[in-house]
């Protein structure tokens, strides 16, 4: 829940990205959570076949996982950190959503892909947290602050700019 105030905050500062991302996460975690809930009797649903209920759990994961690469690519401009957050994200819930898919049938394949799946949310975590940390250690509030990895793209921008400008030059 408290990510998804998150987004909305982010909303209301601007940060399309951010809301798009904390809204999208506080969701999962909320339709997630519901897999758990017996009252609403998801879980009953499936009338005691495990099988097609971990089936079921792995085709949300592994949606998930896809939305998570969208994140990924629409993500490419921003900063090392984030794409690391994604990206391991993104390994997290594969591995997860294949361990749900073999869990009836193969179980230690499905331990083994369970705990790498954990491994990678686990580095995810740092570096979500890390860039969290650097998000609230500003110029402006402190004298530490946290370096996020600048990708060093082209600016399309610039590069027009400077062809723009040399050839005013040529014609002068």
């Amino acid at each position: 829940m408290a990510q998804f105030v998150a987004g909305v905050m982010e909303f209301v500062l601007g940060n399309t990205f951010g809301c798009t991302l904390h809204c999208s996460y506080g969701a999962f975690w909320l339709a997630f959570a519901m897999f758990s809930v017996p009252t609403l009797g998801i879980q009953a649903a499936y009338n005691g076949d495990q099988r097609a209920f971990s089936f079921a759990v792995g085709i949300f994961l592994i949606i998930w996982c896809f939305l998570t690469i969208i994140f990924f690519v629409a993500a490419l401009k921003t900063n090392f950190t984030i794409l690391m957050v994604l990206g391991l994200l993104a390994l997290s819930f594969f591995f997860l959503s294949i361990a749900q898919f073999v869990s009836t049938e193969h179980t230690t394949a499905a331990v083994r892909l369970n705990r790498a799946g954990g491994a990678f949310a686990v580095f995810c975590a740092m570096f979500a947290f890390y860039a969290g940390a650097a998000g609230l250690m500003l110029k402006d509030t402190t004298f530490v602050t946290f370096p996020l990895g600048e990708i060093p793209y082209p600016s399309v921008k610039r590069e027009k700019a400077a062809a723009a400008a040399a050839a005013a030059a040529r014609n002068v």
